[in-house]
């Protein structure tokens, strides 16, 4: 028999059974990354991923869905690393369009564009819409930060009328993301993207600032 692949059979592999879509996806992420796994006792190895599938079972579908997402953004959308984007609180909108841009390649990020191809329109929205639900932590940002530093660059945003599009409180609205409370690394690097080209929003305004 044939063995299908979500590449293969087309459609995403959520869609076999309810309950049954994290297991697929973290099939497909070991199978993406098996070269770099060492399992010294295979049974062990398997009776870790039953247990792992048990304590699946027991969530909502929205729960599932993320799981295979929480080692980069954190529980419940709140990454603890400043390098990766903080999805708690983001309007539904601005996520649904992200993972629509790397499921069809505007966006590239090997991990992301990955994940995103086998999610249907309707994963993605669960996702968007469980995420956006979600309570963003606060932020230590000022802590680390010189007082000059963020006033400059307090008043950098002002002059370029960031709140016209992220709120009044940078907090994000329809398909404009929320910068409050994200990560100093990961700011920095997308700024530095749009600067440059390598990344685009769809309606062609960071280029220009």
């Amino acid at each position: 028999m044939k063995h299908e692949t979500p590449a293969n059979r087309g459609v995403s592999c959520f869609r076999v059974q309810p309950g049954t879509g994290v297991l697929c996806l973290l099939a497909f992420l070991v199978g993406s990354f098996s070269s770099l796994l060492q399992a010294d006792d295979p049974e062990k190895f398997m009776a870790a991923i039953e247990k792992q599938g048990a304590a699946m079972t027991a969530m909502s579908p929205a729960e599932q869905l993320y799981q295979s997402c929480i080692y980069c953004h954190g529980k419940n959308g709140n990454a603890g690393s400043s390098f990766y984007p903080r999805l708690a609180g983001q309007p539904a909108g601005y996520l649904k369009q992200q993972l629509q841009a790397y499921r069809d390649g505007q966006r590239q990020n090997t991990i992301m564009s990955s994940i995103a191809r086998i999610l249907s329109p309707e994963e993605i929205g669960v996702l968007a819409d469980y995420l956006s639900a979600q309570t963003p932590a606060g932020s230590d940002a000022t802590a680390k930060t010189a007082e000059k530093a963020v006033e400059n660059g307090r008043k950098k945003a002002t002059q370029l009328v960031c709140s016209s599009c992220h709120g009044s409180n940078y907090q994000g609205q329809g398909d404009y993301p929320r910068l409050a409370g994200q990560g100093y690394d990961y700011l920095l690097v997308q700024l530095t993207s749009f600067r440059d080209g390598q990344r685009r929003d769809a309606q062609g305004v960071m280029a220009g600032l």
